[in-house]
């Protein structure tokens, strides 16, 4: 399995910008990025939401799909190749029918040109892709996974039968009733999938039945980085859930 460091941590302008104290300038606080969609043929990529006026995108191969991203006078800023290897990894989508691998390419920078700071900003954009991947969509970071008929496992319910990623099998427990499925670790409650409209928000119908999830805060306290990024990745993949559900005519996604 090949695996290199996140590319938006080793960019050398991101050690350039710290070192000038502009990197707090120049990147938004987490939690507070609106985002910016950009339709592909294998998932919406959510960039940050500035792109939409300053930064345009243009598919320069089909097959391979690579997608560049310039400023508006065409400085090259960087690419997204799926199924199109680079020295930079990106990580792995995993897809109903197959596994999609994503890396990137960069532009190199001037460090005496005017608008570097600016450029710069727009590179480190492409973390704002790839948490939105994560998000959105399950994506690996950093990783090639092989495709897999047991990626996930079956949670039977009243209404529906949910499926939920295999990782977590062993680690997550799930407290199926009639009026809703519960999904914690350890006793950290992480979200509530609801078939009433009561208390949640609405994701859709299932053969006529509102389907509605809660999510809960993780307490951070006591725990190390490690085990938080492990419990908010099991939060999550609710996602997952969500797109399994999508793919069954019977479900019907709230407007």
């Amino acid at each position: 399995m090949k695996k290199i460091i996140a590319v938006m941590l080793a960019l050398a302008c991101l050690a350039v910008l710290s070192a000038c104290n502009n990197y707090n300038n120049v990147l938004p606080a987490p939690g507070n990025r609106s985002s910016y969609s950009i339709e592909t043929p294998y998932a919406v990529l959510r960039a940050p939401a500035e792109f939409e006026t300053e930064v345009k995108t243009e598919v320069v191969s089909e097959t391979p799909y690579v997608l560049s991203f310039k400023t508006l006078d065409g400085a090259d800023l960087f690419s997204v190749h799926f199924d199109d290897e680079t020295d930079n990894l990106l990580g792995t989508l995993e897809l109903e029918d197959k596994n999609v691998v994503l890396y990137a390419s960069f532009a190199d920078l001037d460090k005496n040109d005017g608008r570097y700071t600016e450029l710069a900003r727009f590179q480190l954009g492409i973390s704002t892709i790839i948490e939105n991947l994560v998000s959105d969509y399950g994506f690996v970071p950093n990783e090639i996974t092989e495709a897999s008929d047991a990626d996930s496992f079956d949670i039977e319910t009243g209404v529906v039968t949910l499926k939920y990623p295999a990782v977590w099998k062993d680690r997550v427990t799930v407290d199926v009733t009639d009026n809703k499925a519960a999904f914690s670790c350890g006793g950290t409650k992480l979200f509530d999938l609801l078939f009433s409209e009561n208390g949640g928000y609405l994701l859709g119908t299932y053969d006529g039945v509102p389907i509605s999830v809660v999510t809960y805060d993780i307490d951070a306290e006591g725990r190390t980085e490690a085990e938080l990024q492990e419990l908010y990745a099991m939060q999550q993949n609710v996602n997952y859930i969500i797109a399994r559900l999508a793919e069954d005519s019977r479900f019907v996604m709230a407007e």
